[in-house]
This record gives structure tokens, sequence and C-alpha cells, in this order.
């Protein structure tokens, strides 16, 4: 294996957040504003989202807030993105098909608020969500077993709920998973696991591209009954995911053109404990000095959530170490 990411990590390290504790198949949300990260998560005993939060631009990585409930919902796993100046948090209630948000102003949260889903055609997983052109966007697995549905949000009105469909046919999502949802340079990415592998399609606001397949091009196999996780890193894109032989997670880089093989994530940072069906979630951090730092989450169990991180702030993770990585022969 090639030195290159074991080089640049550090270890991982839990939060340690007092009395926290995770459930099996869920996973966190992460989202920057205002100069703090926030990391959602799952209680461990359906207790409902809890956020904690650090100040990363004042380089304070040690010290996470208190977790603070923000809904009592039982959930899977909640979804966050930015919007209006405002922190969205969504999520899928375990007993029904509709899928709720609340809203953060940097005072206090709002009420819930359902954002209507046809009584036909709910969810059945958790969503994920993200801003593109001017708008929300939030996509979900529907619970037709008929693909991925998504509907957006201008700030006042949502949308009627449409069914993605690419040359014709609706995306063959793997049952018990999610989407994950990133945009790159002038496009929208959704990555899915499909029966037998990962697949994504790019959207430019009005038409969907062809669903481009990646098992055969960078090996990367996932454990069933999970969902991949896609982050933009600087010029890059990261895609995680948790491996078939139940070996932690993987990880590979795409630039625009092409992607690298897969590498042991888990590898490179010496060991993983991701709780049982959930993935790895990153987030690169950009502080007031316009320097982008990736940082990686999980949901640990009864250790709860851990991170790690680039071990030099000042520096950024080239596309050519992750070349170096498929150049040294991963698999």
């Amino acid at each position: 294996m090639s030195k290159a990411l074991s080089s640049w990590f550090n270890s991982v390290r839990v939060l340690g957040l007092p009395d926290v504790k995770t459930p099996n198949g869920s996973n966190v949300a992460i989202v920057e504003w205002k100069g703090s990260l926030y990391v959602f998560f799952t209680g461990s005993r359906n207790e409902g989202v809890f956020c904690t939060t650090a100040n990363f631009d004042k380089g304070d990585m040690q010290n996470w807030s208190k977790p603070t409930l923000i809904t009592s919902q039982s959930v899977n796993s909640p979804a966050v993105a930015l919007y209006d100046n405002k922190i969205y948090l969504l999520y899928h209630p375990i007993d029904c098909a509709k899928i709720y948000y609340h809203t953060f102003d940097g005072t206090k949260w709002s009420a819930s608020t359902n954002i209507g889903l046809d009584a036909d055609e709910g969810a059945t997983t958790s969503p994920v969500a993200t801003s593109y052109r001017g708008k929300l966007y939030v996509f979900w697995s529907g619970s037709g077993n008929d693909g991925v549905w998504y509907k957006t949000f201008d700030g006042k009105t949502w949308s009627a709920q449409v069914q993605i469909l690419v040359q014709g046919k609706y995306i063959g999502i793997a049952k018990n998973t999610s989407p994950s949802v990133v945009v790159y340079k002038t496009q929208l990415y959704l990555f899915y696991n499909g029966s037998d592998g990962t697949y994504y399609a790019a959207f430019n606001g009005n038409d969907w591209t062809d669903i481009t397949g990646l098992s055969g091009t960078i090996g990367c196999s996932f454990l069933p009954g999970t969902s991949p996780s896609v982050f933009k890193y600087e010029k890059l894109l990261l895609l995680l995911w948790n491996g078939s032989g139940r070996d932690g997670g993987w990880m590979s880089c795409f630039d625009g053109d092409g992607w690298t093989k897969q590498e042991s994530f888990s590898y490179a940072i010496g060991g993983d404990d991701l709780a049982a069906g959930t993935t790895a979630q990153g987030y690169s951090f950009k502080n007031s000095n316009v320097t982008y730092r990736p940082f990686i989450f999980r949901t640990c169990g009864n250790n709860g959530v851990a991170m790690c991180d680039a071990r030099n702030a000042n520096q950024h993770i080239p596309y050519e170490l992750f070349i170096e990585v498929a150049d040294a022969g991963s698999t």
C-alpha cells in the first residue's frame, strides 16, 4: 500500500461527548456555519436527533459542546444542508413515510414542518439534501421501490415531487439505502448503491446524464444495507463507502475526468470501528483564511462519534497523492 493517505491523515479519535452512544445503521450529518462545525447524530435508544458544535475557525477541535436535542422523533440518519442563511435539518421518522425538517437561524430552532410527500409515494429511508442554483433539493428512496425522488424549495414553496428518470427508467437503488448528493463544478451529482455496485448521474438543472457504474472502474464493493457518502474537497470529489468484506471504510477520488482505484481508508488511519450498517461521512471545512481541510466523521456505537482530520491544516491533498495510491496497486 502507498504511504500517501496514512501519512496525511491523523488517526481516528472520539469526540469525547459524555454518555453518547449511537445506534447501528445511523450516520452523522455535518455542516459548517459561521466558523463552527455542526455535527448531528441519532441517540442510541431512539432518543431523537442531537447536535454538537465546535469552533473550528479558531482551531478548537477538541472542545465539543454538550449535545442538544433537536427533535425527539425516532429516526435513522439525519440530513443537513445550508440554505438561505439557515441550517436545514431533515429526517424521516422510523414509523412513517414522511420527511420533516427544522431550521436554525443562529438563535433558535423552528418547529418541525412536513415537506408534503404524496400519500402513495413516501420515503423509506433517510433523506439527503443540498443547495443548488438558488433552491434546496431534498432526495429520498421511494416507498414503492421505484427509485429516487426529490422535491425543491425556493424559500417559500415546495415543488411537486419528481421521480428521477434516466433514459425513461427509474434509478434502481438498493433496498434500505439512501443516495448521496454533492454539488461539483456546475452540476449536482447523485450517487447511490444499486443491486450490483455503486453508480452516479449528474444533473445540470434541467436534465440528468446517463448513469455511470463504478464497480468496474475502481473496484468498489459495498456492504449490503449501507449507503455511499460523497463530499467535495477543493477541486476533487471524495467518495466513501463501507466495504463488502466488513473491512471498514474505503475511498476513491474523482477530478472531473477519472477516478482513482479504491484505497482502504480504515487501514490508512490505523483501524476503524464503524457502527454496523453505517458509512463514514466527510466534510471539507473552510476557515476564515480560506484554507480547506478535510474531516471524516463516523458513528461508533458505544464509543459515540469519532473523527479524523488532516495532520497539517495548511497543506492540501493533491490529486497526485491519490494517483500515487492507485499506482501502488490498490485492489
